[in-house]
This record gives structure tokens, C-alpha cells and sequence, in this order.
């Protein structure tokens, strides 16, 4: 099945299977699939731990420069055959922008999924609604990490409050159907996740030189500092991959990686292997996606 242009008539709404079908033109096939998909079966209810929705962003917001926020989904208790997520954020940031994740444009056999629609609610969020492959063929398989999309946001208020970015469920203002956070089985099964939210410019406590998050700090994050700079692999946490502490990430920290893997070089400066904790050292690279502390 070719994959369909999205015709939009309204806006569009992620309240449900049958409500997404209302507002665009697909085949009858597909049509008949996403309602299945999204509608045969009731919710879960109830969180579940296997899957969680959450953050990560790689910018620090300030008043001159936005930050960018990527959605991410952890679904290591299995498949997903879609997903509908609803952003909100705190007061002092408006959202300037939204697009899709790289999970949502390559998920589906390499190609984007079958169905993905998003849109920007200024001042109230942001709203997305998947649908991975109408056939089945192509679920989002358990992992956790996966990008499922971009958005960037710009600080409007009061610097010193908490900018705030967090999964909800609410009605965006002109609307008449409720925007859900949901995860959807491959069966049509809605699960409530596990959601996260986040604040921009928070750090996490870290490993320093583990570039990788196994754990280590080895031959194995040299590597992954050498993928990051030639390949454009994501960071989730510049200060883990800061490996020789001077306050940038660079390539040095590649080198320098490198070198103590084979004793021609100390191991990195605290917190360093065998520790998690904060930074010590005042500077402006932040930790907001690491998962390998205790």
C-alpha cells in the first residue's frame, strides 16, 4: 500500500481513532486499519511502567536563545502501533515550533509512518498522532530512546521560574475533543504510559566519559565520541561526554578518551568512574538525558 497525502478539512484531532478519520481524506483500506487500530479495544487503565514518555534536550534557555526539546518514548516492554502525545508547557515559554521525530520518518521500514500529523497550539502545546504502518508490518519494536519528535521553545516570561515541558491530556483552546497521551499496541490496545516531565536547562547526575551510557568508561565510548563527531549521532548528555573537563565537547574529549582507554592518559576528572553524581565544575554544558546512575 502506497502511503496517502494528508487532505486536511479542519483541524486536526487526536482524540481517537475515529475522530483523526473525520478530518482527512485517506483510502478505505486505511481508513478501516487506523480505526481498528486505534478503537477496537478499551484503554489500559492504570500507568505502565514499560513504557514511558519523556524529555531530553541538549540547548540551555535563555532570553536570547530558544531551547530545543525532543519527545522520546521508552517502550522496552513491547511494539507500539502508534502513539498520541499532547505537550504542554509552564507559563514563561511559548512553543515556537514542531516537527516530526526521527523515529516518526524512519520507523516504518526506513520510510516515515503512515500516518503522522501535528499541531502547534500557541500559547496552550502542542499535539502528535502516529499511526507506525496501517498494515502491521512495521510496529515501533521495544527500545528505549526513541525520537518521535522536535520541538523548540522560547522563553516568554520570568527567567528565574522553572521553565516546565510535560505531557498532558487537555482540550486546546477551539477545540471540542480531548488531546490524549496514549500509547497504542499493534493489537489496538490504548495503554496509559509512564510520563516524565521535564525543565529546561536541568542536568541529571552523570558518569564522566561514559559517552555511550553502558556504564563503562572504556574503548567503547572513544568510539561513540568519534560516531557522535563524524556520524551526528545524538547526545543526550554533553557533560558525560566532556571527558577531559575543560568545559566544552569537542573533539578532544575523543582524543582524550582514547588515550586513557589505553593508559597513555589519566582516567577522566570527577564524578569518574564508579561515581554518578553532579558536575562539579561551573560551566554551560548540561546532562538531561542520562540512565545509567543507579
Amino acid at each position: 500500500m502506497g502511503r496517502f497525502s494528508i487532505l486536511p478539512t479542519e483541524p486536526f484531532s487526536s482524540a481517537g481513532g475515529v475522530g483523526w478519520c473525520r478530518y482527512f481524506q485517506v483510502p478505505a483500506v486505511a481508513l478501516v486499519v487506523m480505526t481498528m487500530t486505534l478503537t477496537m479495544t478499551p484503554l489500559v487503565s492504570g500507568q505502565n511502567d514499560d513504557y514511558q514518555f519523556r524529555f531530553r534536550s541538549s540547548s540551555i534557555l535563555t532570553p536570547s536563545s530558544p531551547a530545543t526539546v525532543i519527545a522520546i518514548i521508552d517502550n522496552p516492554g513491547g511494539s507500539l502501533g502508534g502513539w498520541s502525545i499532547a505537550v504542554c508547557h509552564s507559563s514563561n515559554i511559548d512553543i515556537l515550533s514542531g516537527e516530526p521525530g526521527l523515529v516518526t520518518l524512519t520507523g516504518n521500514g526506513g520510510e516515515p509512518a503512515d500516518f503522522s500529523a501535528m499541531t502547534i497550539f500557541p500559547q496552550e502545546g502542542v499535539r502528535q498522532g502516529v499511526v507506525m504502518s496501517f498494515t502491521g508490518i512495521n510496529p515501533l519494536p521495544p527500545a528505549t530512546g526513541h525520537e518521535v519528535a522536535i520541538l523548540q521553545y522560547e522563553l516568554v516570561g520570568n527567567p528565574l521560574e522553572d521553565s516546565e515541558v510535560f505531557y498532558c491530556s487537555r482540550i486546546f483552546q477551539g477545540e471540542f475533543s480531548l488531546s490524549e497521551t496514549l500509547a497504542v499496541t499493534p493489537l489496538g490496545v490504548g495503554i496509559e504510559p509512564v510520563t516524565i516531565p521535564f525543565i529546561l536547562g536541568s542536568t541529571l547526575p552523570f558518569t564522566r566519559g561514559d559517552a555511550n551510557q553502558d556504564g563503562r568508561v572504556d574503548l567503547a565510548d572513544g568510539v561513540k565520541l568519534l560516531q557522535i563527531f563524524f556520524q551526528g549521532d545524538p547526545v543526550g548528555c554533553h557533560d558525560a561526554c566532556d571527558h577531559n573537563d575543560d568545559g566544552a565537547f569537542n573533539f578532544a574529549d575523543a582524543v582524550a578518551s582514547l588515550h586513557s582507554a589505553f593508559g597513555n592518559a589519566p582516567a577522566p576528572p570527577p564524578p569518574g568512574l564508579g561515581s554518578c553524581d553532579m558536575d562539579p565544575t561551573d560551566d554551560n554544558l548540561i546532562c538531561s538525558d542520562y540512565l545509567s546512575c543507579p
